[in-house]
Formats: structure tokens, C-alpha cells, sequence
């Protein structure tokens, strides 16, 4: 038996038939609304970041990418909104306007703000760049692991970031290194 003949049965009451419609015609729409019509997109994210500039990009090539070691970006999200974060690391970043580093040079130190589309026609810019004083000391360490419930920390919290210096000298290498002994190393 269709919806037709049971709402003509006359045991069918009119407000069974007005209900079992209003239900078939609201499934309908969700059904038509769900399949063709486009999702917005979502707003970008827009991060801050301190760096220094490895590359300029290269005259005439497009897009035009800035290449930049950059500091950890802990609260950076994945395509899904996810919290995963992002490492330090060195990467290029397309520039929205070309002109934001008219003045920059190679080995400048700099804070940065770009957006994250994930859907987007440019899915990471760089929208706007400040140059930091030369002797900004950056953090290209991994931020440090929170220590679990069942170790608790012992260290005192610091209210500075931990800063290191972007190039390792040779000289901290070696102090850092333990001493080999003679006798044991044959």
C-alpha cells in the first residue's frame, strides 16, 4: 500500500496522512539540499611565527615563495581543525603581495603572519611581514614534550621562552660532546 491509498483508506485518520507527507517531503529536501549545495568555506587560519629568511624568491617565477626557517608552531591545525602542530623546520611560503619584502634580505630575521586554506585557491599565504632587530635570538627547538600524571616535573617553570641561537657553533658542539678516553676507545 502506497501513501496514497492509505491516507484514501478510511480507517486512516487525516492527521496520520498530513504527518506521513510533511515527513516524506521534509526527507526529500534534505536529501536534494545535502547532494547539491555547495559547503562555504571555512574562514582561514591565520598564524604568527618568528623566522629568518633563507631565500627571496626568484624575479619573474610565480607564485612568489619566501624560503624561511621558521620557530614551532604549536597550535597549528591540519586540514581537519585538528590541533597537530608544526615543528620547526624551513619551508617556502607564497607571498600574497610581493612587495611585503621589498626591503628584506637573505638572513634577516622576521615575524610573519600567514593564513591557511585548506580549501582555498592558495592554501598557505604569507600576508604580512615585520623585520625583527639582528640580534633576536629565535627558538628552532621542538617544543618540549608536557610531562605525564605519572611523572611529575621537578623542573621550576620559566616564564622565558627557552632561546637558541640559529646556528650551532662548532665551539658549543664540543662542549657539548663528552671527552673520549684514550684508553677505553682502542
Amino acid at each position: 500500500m502506497n501513501i496514497k491509498q492509505l491516507c484514501r483508506a478510511e480507517t486512516t485518520e487525516p492527521t496520520l496522512c498530513k504527518v506521513l507527507a510533511i515527513c516524506c517531503l521534509s526527507v526529500m529536501l534534505l536529501l536534494t539540499a545535502a547532494c547539491g549545495a555547495p559547503q562555504p568555506e571555512a574562514p582561514p587560519e591565520t598564524y604568527r611565527v618568528r623566522g629568518i629568511i633563507r631565500k627571496l624568491p626568484t624575479p619573474n617565477r610565480s607564485p612568489q615563495e619566501l624560503s624561511v626557517r621558521h620557530e614551532a608552531i604549536p597550535e597549528f591545525k591540519n586540514a581537519d581543525g585538528k590541533v597537530v602542530g608544526m615543528d620547526s623546520m624551513t619551508m617556502p611560503f607564497p607571498l600574497a603581495d610581493p612587495a611585503l619584502i621589498h626591503t628584506l634580505e637573505v638572513g634577516d630575521r622576521i615575524e610573519m603572519q600567514f593564513n591557511v586554506q585548506w580549501n582555498g585557491d592558495h592554501p598557505l599565504e604569507i600576508t604580512a611581514i615585520d623585520a625583527l632587530p639582528a640580534e633576536t635570538r629565535l627558538a628552532f627547538e621542538p617544543p618540549a614534550p608536557e610531562p605525564s600524571a605519572a611523572e611529575p616535573s621537578t623542573a621550576e617553570p620559566s616564564s622565558a621562552e627557552p632561546a637558541v641561537p640559529d646556528e650551532p657553533s662548532d665551539e658549543a658542539n664540543a662542549a657539548s660532546e663528552p671527552p673520549v678516553d684514550p684508553v677505553s676507545s682502542s
